[in-house]
């Protein structure tokens, strides 16, 4: 007896699931659409295209990458970027000190080449929070060259040694 019952229940079971995939199959174009908060455009349709990630590395006066065609021979921009002055704020409550500093911003690749060739640290370490596109964000500060690379301003150096 208690195959029989088990049988049944399971029939019923079948039955009823195919009762609600018969409705469903049953419901028109229109009422298909409504069952969903988007339209089937929304869906069907490709992502919308997001702007590229642009990273800010700031430009430190008598460091290793003083200027912006510094920074364009060691990312291997195509062309100079821009040097922008923004704002750099320490964010410690106890004395929120803003001072004028200069970055450019690099992508994504250009900032792996810069990582190649030097070593950088982030804003993170160095609590270096700049303004950047409207919002605060850490920038990328080179520290050191790595050995052997050079970004070709030895003519610099040389006009320096003949104006002392």
């Amino acid at each position: 007896m208690p195959d029989l019952r088990h049988q049944a229940i399971i029939t019923a079971a079948k039955e009823a699931a195919n009762a609600e995939a018969d409705a469903a199959a049953a419901l028109s174009r229109e009422e298909e659409e409504e069952r969903y908060p988007w339209p089937a455009k929304a869906w069907n349709s490709p992502p919308p295209k997001l702007a590229p990630l642009r990273y800010p590395v700031l430009l430190t006066p008598g460091g290793p990458i003083s200027s912006a065609s510094k920074l364009q021979k060691l990312a291997e921009t195509e062309s100079l970027p821009e040097a922008i002055e923004t704002s750099q704020v320490d964010d410690d409550d106890s004395n929120r000190e803003i001072k004028k500093v200069t970055i450019c911003n690099v992508s994504h690749n250009e900032l792996k080449k810069m990582m190649e060739k030097a070593e950088l640290s982030h804003g993170m370490e160095e609590n270096v929070t700049v303004v950047f596109n409207g919002a605060m964000r850490f920038a990328w500060a080179v520290k050191a060259l790595k050995e052997g690379v050079t970004l070709g301003d030895e003519d610099e150096d040389e006009e320096r040694s003949l104006a002392t």
